[in-house]
C-alpha cells in the first residue's frame, strides 16, 4: 500500500511540474531626463499619479494590452532634472515579456510652476481620458531582462506662458 502511495504521489508531482509552463517575466523602469537648454525655473512641479503600458498584442495577461506600472504616486520637480541627474518615475519587477507599442502618463492636478519665489499653477496638457501618451517604437520586455525606456524632455521649451498662466505641452522624445 505504501508503495502505491509513493508511485501516486511521484505521478502526479510528475504531471504537475510537466505540464506547468514557465511563463516568461521581465521588468520595466521608466525615467525621465531633461535633454533641452538650462531651466531658468525655480521648480517645475508635475504630479504623476499613473503609468501604464499597451502591448503591442492584445492577449497579454488577458488586460486588453494594458498594464500598469508601479508609478511613484509623487510629485517630480522637474527643473531640476540635468544631463547628470534622472528621475524615474514607474518600474514594474515582474512583468509578461512582449513588444510595447504605447505608454500613458495620467497626471494629478498638483502641478506648479515657482519663478523667482512665486508659486503658480500649472497646466499640464492632459485629457483626462488620455494622459501624456507617447508611442513606444521598438521597446520590448524580454524574459529575465530590464527594460529601460527613456522619456527625454525639453523642460525649458516645454513651458509656455499664455497671459497670467503657466502651460506644460511636454516636448519628450523616447529612448
Amino acid at each position: 500500500m505504501m508503495h502505491r502511495l509513493s508511485f501516486l504521489v511521484f505521478g502526479l508531482t510528475t504531471l504537475l511540474f510537466t505540464s506547468c509552463e514557465k511563463t516568461p517575466i521581465g521588468s520595466v523602469t521608466v525615467t525621465i531626463h531633461d535633454s533641452g537648454a538650462p531651466v531658468t525655473y525655480d521648480e517645475i512641479v508635475i504630479d504623476i499619479r499613473r503609468v501604464e503600458v499597451k502591448f503591442a498584442n492584445a492577449n497579454t495577461n488577458n488586460e486588453f494590452g494594458k498594464y500598469f506600472l508601479d508609478a511613484h504616486n509623487q510629485q517630480f520637480d522637474i527643473a531640476s532634472l540635468s544631463d547628470s541627474e534622472d528621475a524615474e518615475i514607474a518600474n514594474k519587477k515582474r512583468m509578461p515579456t512582449g513588444a510595447l507599442s504605447e505608454m500613458r502618463i495620467v497626471v494629478g492636478d498638483d502641478n506648479y510652476i515657482k519663478i523667482n519665489g512665486v508659486k503658480y499653477d500649472l497646466v499640464v496638457s492632459n485629457d483626462p481620458n488620455s494622459g501624456l501618451t507617447f508611442p513606444l517604437d521598438d521597446v520590448g520586455i524580454y524574459d529575465g531582462q530590464q527594460a529601460e525606456i527613456v522619456l527625454n524632455i525639453d523642460v525649458a521649451g516645454s513651458v509656455q506662458q499664455n497671459g497670467g498662466s503657466y502651460v506644460l505641452n511636454p516636448l519628450i522624445t523616447v529612448e
